[in-house]
């Protein structure tokens, strides 16, 4: 069966086109004339040809049946230009039991292809899973992976839709990823790339001279050696007892620029020349030299200091610049802080060994303090090398960075994956063995129909189709004219007069329609080749009433009905699948599609409609829209209030009033009416409307008036109303438009 048809672009079918879908059993579609019926038909009989290039049928299994297509193309080619049509076999009256071997081989060959076509469902079913398994793990990478780290913009490129970004992950993890980095580093190294404002290289960061000097000076042993004077002097023993050195050293030195023997310290006459010497001699030379070397170290690392104190000003500067990497600065300032505070420290110990030489001072070492600081400028000097090669090998490292990314995103995508995968291939197994047993069983289809093609040769005949239809034709009084074998070829008609000559030149247009649909009623059961006579197929019927007069039309009609019934039945044995059926006779639509409650499910249908030269489908599923030529007037202009043109509004609104007022009501309403408006423009919409509907297309109305702009369509409906208003039949209106009863 066909599930889907699309046309478009095509005759009165724009680039959007319509799309019939899920079509039924029995299809019944509406349209009046120029909507694109027969465009349709003739594309289900030509699929190949190029001017339906933009069009497309769906199929609901892998079976595409025969589309047999009755429509004008098929009256003219079968019957109008040819004296000889081809013959339809069918099956005669044979012996019981060939007929039986037929029948049996029938059933035989529909309990295949159940199976076969059971099979191909299962199998197209593990497709739809591998699809949905597709999906969902397209699905699930775009939600989990990519938008999560959306940070990686740049590594995306190439890959950024859905499809394409789940076949690289895939492609990665084919070839075996390395080992997964952490997205802080990834992220950390796509700044430095791709977000810093410059990317320059940077001079490394120097390490100061001083380094082990500091720590020479903080480790002489001079520090804590106790200075003090000659021993074997006599006045040694007062100091050392009273532990006075550094008081004597420092009165010395006070001493030493005076010229009278006043002392200082007791303004008395005792600093007698040989007080002096016994002072100049405990003060010996060792002293001097000792005590001139600790003011000597000092005043260096007091200098280092200094010097200090400027270079980690310069390396706090260096660290602040640093805006391309990332350095642990606050880190390095207390590391600093810490360092001067020992360097400090010492020198306060440094200040009181000068003062008072025999004090023993312990100095703390900074060296490891020192080293700490070091380690950290030298870690941040290794960082400096690696920014620095990288922007020395900018492409390099970025082509690295985005194998890392993909290669880490790869990693984490795996689980779902291989979990995906083992499902894909389990469903890849079952079908390997389905289409093994699809393949069996559609060989034994072939074997099994090519012998119902033998035995149906056998015993064919175009004889029947004869008969049967001249008997059709005698019971509807065509007596004048009758299908008899070609005398050039017995596999071919003709159509004769009771005279004996050919009659299809003389034939009237119902004659040639009629026959014509007779003739596709027997092609149906059968085939222009005798070996094919079965076989499953689609009828698309288009306007089979054209020309006919009632009791016709009610017999094809009936004809239909009984097909339609065989059809829908529910195991049914008929070869017949599917029926679309193509009208714009209301009266036979009504017909032709009354069916008891119980069908309604095998049914569909839809109206084809026209706007602006643009044919548009309306689909009603199993409701029957049509249900009289007047309602349908009223249903387009419910349909439509928004959207016809100015002229369709008024044909659509002239045929109601005719119909309404003139042939079902027979009122004599138009100058009544007329007089009861007072408004000049909505008088002209009135009598526009009125006087055509009252006199025909004739009346001299249609020679003065205008035809409004389309803008004024709006105008149309409320004079419309107005009429039936003035006229006392507004409940009419309300129904029909599906109103409340109201008269305002």
């Amino acid at each position: 069966m066909i599930k889907n048809i699309v046309i478009r672009d095509t005759a009165t079918f724009d680039e959007n086109g319509i799309i019939l879908n899920n079509l039924a059993k029995i299809n019944f579609i509406y349209g009046g004339n120029g909507t694109g019926k027969t465009t349709i038909s003739n594309y289900l009989s030509d699929m190949d040809n190029p001017d339906f290039s933009e069009c497309s049928c769906e199929w609901e299994d892998g079976d595409h049946e025969r589309i047999i297509v009755y429509n004008k193309k098929f009256r003219e080619n079968t019957i109008l230009n040819d004296t000889i049509i081809p013959g339809v076999f069918t099956l005669g009256e044979e012996s019981a039991e060939k007929l039986k071997e037929i029948a049996d081989l029938k059933v035989e060959l529909d309990r295949i292809r159940k199976e076969r076509d059971g099979t191909l469902k299962n199998i197209n079913d593990k497709k739809d899973e591998i699809a949905g398994l597709n999906d969902e793990m397209r699905d699930w990478l775009w939600t989990n992976i990519y938008k999560r780290y959306p940070e990686f913009h740049e590594a995306y490129k190439g890959h950024m839709q859905k499809a394409t970004f789940m076949s690289y992950i895939l492609e990665i993890l084919e070839n075996e990823p390395g080992d997964e980095i952490p997205t802080t580093d990834l992220t950390e190294r796509y700044n430095r790339l791709y977000n810093s404002a410059s990317l320059q290289r940077i001079e490394p960061i120097a390490t100061p001279w001083y380094v082990d000097s500091l720590a020479i000076i903080e480790n002489n042993p001079i520090w804590k050696e106790i200075i003090i004077g000659k021993q074997d002097v006599a006045i040694a023993n007062l100091v050392n007892r009273l532990r006075i050195s550094d008081w004597v050293h420092q009165g010395k030195m006070i001493i030493e620029g005076k010229e009278d023997d006043v002392c200082p310290f007791c303004q008395q006459h005792t600093i007698t020349d040989d007080f002096k010497k016994q002072i100049d001699d405990y003060f010996d030379q060792n002293f001097v030299n000792k005590t001139s070397f600790i003011s000597e170290l000092s005043n260096n690392y007091f200098q280092l200091i200094n010097a200090a104190k400027l270079s980690f000003e310069n390396l706090i500067q260096r660290l602040e610049s640093l805006s391309c990497i990332d350095v642990d600065k606050d880190g390095v300032k207390v590391n600093i802080s810490a360092y001067l505070e020992i360097l400090s420290a010492n020198k306060i110990q440094m200040e009181s060994k000068i003062t008072e030489p025999s004090r023993m001072v312990s100095l703390t070492d900074s060296l490891e303090m020192l080293t700490t600081l070091y380690k950290k400028v030298q870690e941040i000097n290794n960082m400096i090398t690696s920014h620095n090669s990288i922007v020395e090998n900018i492409d390099t490292e970025k082509r690295k960075l985005i194998r890392d990314i993909w290669n880490t995103l790869a990693i984490k995508s795996k689980p779902k994956v291989d979990h995906i995968n083992e499902l894909t291939r389990n469903a890849n197994l079952a079908i390997a063995g389905l289409t093994n047993s699809y393949n069996a069983k559609n060989s034994a289809f072939t074997v099994k129909e090519i012998e119902l093609k033998r035995k149906e040769s056998n015993i064919t005949s175009v004889l029947p189709t004869v008969n049967s239809i001249n008997e059709t034709l005698k019971q509807f009084g065509f007596t004048n004219f009758k299908i008899v074998q070609s005398a050039s070829s017995s596999n071919h008609y003709q159509i004769q007069r009771e005279d004996g000559t050919i009659a299809t030149n003389t034939l009237s247009e119902g004659e040639m329609t009629f026959i014509s649909f007779l003739y596709y009623m027997h092609l149906i059961k059968g085939s222009h080749d005798g070996a094919s006579v079965s076989g499953r197929r689609i009828l698309v019927i288009d306007d089979p009433i054209s020309s006919l007069d009632s009791d016709i039309l009610f017999v094809v009609s009936s004809l239909l009905k009984e097909l339609f019934k065989k059809v829908r039945k529910k195991d049914s044995d008929s070869d017949i699948r599917q029926i679309i059926l193509l009208t714009h006779n209301v009266y036979f639509h009504k017909e032709v599609s009354f069916i008891d409650k119980g069908e309604i499910d095998s049914t569909k249908y839809w109206i084809l409609r026209k706007n602006g030269n643009v044919t548009y489908d309306c689909c009603y599923d199993c409701k029957n829209p049509i249900k009289s030529s007047y309602e349908l007037l009223w249903s387009d202009l419910r349909d439509h209030k928004d959207g016809l043109m100015t002229i369709s509004i008024q044909n659509t609104m002239r045929r109601i009033l005719e119909t309404y007022f003139t042939v079902f009501g027979d009122f004599e309403y138009v100058d009544r009416t007329l007089n009861r408006i007072t408004n000049k423009d909505d008088k002209e919409i009135a009598r526009s409307l009125l006087c055509w509907a009252n006199e025909g297309s004739h009346g001299p109305a249609d020679d003065i008036f205008m035809e409004p702009i389309e803008t004024q369509a709006d105008r149309y409906f409320v004079v419309f109303k107005m009429i039936f208003e003035q006229l006392g039949q507004i409940g009419h209106y309300n129904m029909m438009m599906r109103t409340e009863y109201a008269t305002d």
